[in-house]
């Protein structure tokens, strides 16, 4: 369309010595002529269903706008390069081409510019809003942190604490720390007292399999399994999974160890909920007298769903 528009109102060839000419090429070839291929690609889109309607005049204007400039840049170099009558273009080259061109050049210079500034802006904006947050979290974190370690202390003071102390202990902690999911008691168990673990518990130690079911877990020198969680309601299908039996929580364990405090976990997926729900623990290191992992010593787990 803006081919036959400029064909029937300035004539080509044309060597586009006037001013009249000039001004009608840019006009029907840019602006008028841009309007088509806007309307049909916005149109398609939103016939497609890959636009929403409320969105057709922006991106329309969009659209039209990129064309356009594409068009008053480049129709000049082209005719520069291509144009007819030849040897009127030919002498005109440098002067026609170039100006465009150094044109083109340097708005796309202060388009990435300001692209970068604004990149560098939103990104500041973004951390601005999102620091308080971050602050927050931080805060809660090491509240629930603080919590590992009561549960943590009560298990050093008393070693002797059975499981209704624990659930006792860990309940009034709940109680005023409704963010919390759980609060577990990983036991260290060395590959010689895995089976006097199992009868007592009367459950098998376990792991996970590749489809997120439970198994039964592979022999190893050492497990820290879940031997004690509170509340037992939506938690008791962890209890004898073995957290250093996944590489992830095995991690946080040996960190913890490294770090002699509270380690927590990257999210991931807790063994007792079903729906895949991202979670976080907090694994504090319990010692013993005989050292970091000595018998029937481990570590208190805090649980974030």
């Amino acid at each position: 369309m803006g081919a036959e528009a400029v064909r029937r109102f300035v004539g080509y060839p044309n060597a586009f010595d006037e001013e009249r000419d000039v001004v009608l090429l840019l006009l029907l070839g840019g602006p008028f002529a841009c309007c088509v291929s806007a309307s049909c690609g916005t149109l398609a889109l939103v016939s497609a269903g890959l636009m929403q309607v409320e969105a057709l005049p922006f991106n329309w204007f969009t659209w039209w706008v990129g064309d356009t400039i594409g068009v008053v840049v480049f129709a000049p170099l082209m005719l520069a390069l291509i144009g007819e009558p030849r040897d009127s273009w030919r002498r005109r080259r440098w002067a026609v081409g170039l100006p465009p061109m150094l044109g083109f050049v340097l708005v796309v210079a202060l388009f990435l510019s300001v692209s970068r500034r604004e990149q560098q802006r939103l990104e500041a904006e973004f951390i601005r809003r999102c620091e308080p947050m971050a602050q927050a979290m931080v805060a809660r974190v090491e509240q629930f942190a603080d919590v590992g370690g009561a549960v943590a202390s009560l298990l050093r003071a008393v070693p002797e604490a059975d499981e209704p102390t624990f659930t006792r202990f860990a309940e009034s902690i709940l109680a005023r720390h409704p963010g919390l999911q759980a609060l577990s008691w990983l036991e260290f168990v060395p590959r010689d007292r895995r089976e006097s673990w199992e009868i007592k518990h009367g459950v098998a130690i376990s792991q996970l399999a590749a489809d997120g079911t439970l198994i039964p877990a592979a022999p190893a020198d050492e497990h820290f399994v879940v031997s004690w969680i509170v509340p037992s309601l939506g938690n008791t299908v962890a209890v004898g999974f073995d957290v250093g039996s996944e590489p992830v929580r095995l991690a946080t364990i040996h960190e913890a160890v490294r770090r002699r405090e509270p380690t927590v976990t990257p999210p991931l997926r807790l063994v007792q909920d079903q729906q895949g729900t991202a979670g976080v623990l907090i694994v504090q290191p319990v010692w013993s007298s005989g050292g970091p992992l000595g018998e029937g010593r481990g570590f208190s787990s805090t649980v974030l769903g």
